[in-house]
């Protein structure tokens, strides 16, 4: 017979004991059996299966009468038999055949599927026997004839357990720009993760192959990040979250004006400057002139960096604070200010004064409950084509023992019945002190009177020696009524 291997089927239900199968097939008449093999044509002598399944064998049984017996329909006749009783670890059954099996005719292949499984990985030899009863005699076997073929069982391949993937991040809810460290967290039961695969903004495409990656996002928004891991083996998987990233406001780090008082006939120009960690954030810069207008303005940015630019005639004469706010596109601001951008005009007059005030608690800095009389006297102006004023300024307070005379003037803003100028000086002949004096012409007529203000401060430490309206903005207006003297706006007229 020719060696030929069949394919396995699906498992049936084995018997867990060894059994002895008679099948029978009914000639009426004593039987010839003239062939038993497991397949007509060709033969094959093994069949392998995997533990766990089960494989059909097909027996082909070829009986005839005996010559002398009266015919195949003749009564009292014995059938032919088939017989197979399976080694230990092999399980066999022919379910759905009735008993007994017989058939009616002579010279017929007739065929009978038994079907084998095992669960014991070995090779087993398997034989199985056909005879017919001599003479109808119980006992008495004619024409034994046998047919043996190899079941060989295999142990099953390993079966390989697909990894789990996970993964988180620090911090949760990120900054843009700030760096994120991904942490891979996935397992494998039955082996190691070769390959790691990140998807970390969501667009598809691998971004890194490290095994716990970091990530800075440039912009705000939601990404849909996902892990791939491969094992050893080829298996896969994938762990997906979505990371919400926040937007941060841009920082304004510089904000550039005139330090020296400008002409009203000249424009002020102002500039800027910020970072902001969203690298595909856009900006627009609002300037505020102080004046009651304002102009918006496009930013230019680079790298996380970036300045706008605006500039501004201002129509007339005055101390201004300038602010400006830069905006993102996500809304996203931040403000700063500028004090101040000091306009003025030669040509609208100078201011004069002396008399006294009451100087009130808090003004002196060394002392706060000092209070008392204090007097002043002062004129400043511009000279024809001057840049800078010229004049004096006197102010003592007598219970402090402080006596401060100016020795420079830097500018003078004239704008109504309203007058500011700011210098220098000494104060008891010593030391570099700014100042800074804002008077009030009043009118008398209309019950307002005369007001005085006046700030000194060491130029060196920054720290104020004396204000009479201490931690009042610088462009307040003066609130300090004269005790007696008078102050003076003159036109420029």
């Amino acid at each position: 017979m020719n060696n030929k291997s069949i394919p396995s089927v699906s498992t049936v239900t084995a018997l867990v004991l060894a059994l002895t199968l008679v099948l029978p097939w009914g000639v009426f008449a004593d039987a010839v059996v003239n062939k038993l093999d497991t397949t007509p044509d060709p033969a094959f002598e093994s069949a392998t299966i995997l533990a766990g399944e089960a494989v059909t064998i097909n027996f082909y049984l070829d009986a005839v009468t005996k010559a002398d017996a009266p015919g195949c329909n003749a009564t009292g006749n014995e059938p032919a038999y088939l017989t197979l009783t399976p080694p230990d670890g092999v399980a066999a059954s022919w379910a759905g055949y009735p008993a007994p099996l017989q058939f009616i005719g002579c010279g017929v292949d007739n065929v009978r599927a038994i079907t084998f499984s095992s669960s014991v990985p070995a090779t087993y030899s398997i034989e199985a026997s056909a005879f017919a009863m001599a003479g109808g005699k119980a006992g008495s076997v004619w024409d034994l004839t046998t047919a043996q073929f190899t079941l060989i069982v295999e142990e099953p391949p390993a079966t390989n357990n697909p990894p789990v993937a996970g993964f988180s991040w620090l911090p949760l809810t990120p900054d843009e720009g700030q760096a994120v460290q991904f942490t891979d967290e996935s397992t494998d039961s039955d082996g190691t993760i070769a390959v790691w695969s990140w998807d970390l903004d969501g667009d598809g495409a691998a971004d890194s192959a490290a095994q716990h990656p970091s990530h800075t996002y440039l912009d705000d928004g939601v990404y849909h990040a996902c892990l791939t891991v491969t094992d050893e083996d080829g298996s896969t998987a994938t762990a997906c979250h979505d990371v919400t990233v926040l937007n941060v406001p841009p920082t304004i780090t510089c904000l550039s004006a005139p330090v020296d008082p400008v002409n009203i006939a000249d424009t002020v120009g102002v500039t800027v400057c910020f970072t902001d960690p969203g690298l595909l954030d856009t900006h627009t810069a609002s300037i505020f002139w102080g004046d009651g207008t304002d102009t918006t303005v496009a930013a230019t940015t680079s790298g996380g960096s970036g300045s706008a630019s605006g500039s501004h005639t201002y129509a007339q004469a005055g101390v201004y604070r300038v602010s400006v706010t830069v905006t993102d596109k996500d809304g996203g601001s931040d403000s700063a200010f500028y004090e101040y951008v000091v306009v003025y005009d030669p040509s609208a007059g100078f201011v004069t004064g002396g008399g006294w005030i009451v100087s009130p608690a808090g003004a002196y800095a060394a002392d706060a409950a000092l209070t008392g009389k204090a007097t002043f006297g002062f004129v400043s102006k511009y000279q024809k084509g001057a840049k800078v004023p010229t004049g004096q300024t006197e102010f003592q307070f007598h219970a402090a023992g402080l006596d401060f005379h100016s020795t420079a003037y830097e500018w003078l803003v004239i704008a109504g019945n309203k007058a500011m100028y700011k210098g220098t000086g000494v104060i008891n002949g010593q030391g570099q002190y700014g100042f800074l004096l804002s008077a009030l012409d009043g009118d008398a007529k209309k019950g307002v009177c005369d007001q005085f203000r006046i700030k000194i401060w060491d130029l060196g430490a920054g720290r104020v020696i004396y204000d009479n309206q201490m931690g009042a903005a610088d462009d307040a207006l003066p609130a300090t009524g004269l005790g007696g003297g008078s102050i003076v706006v003159h036109s420029g007229k």
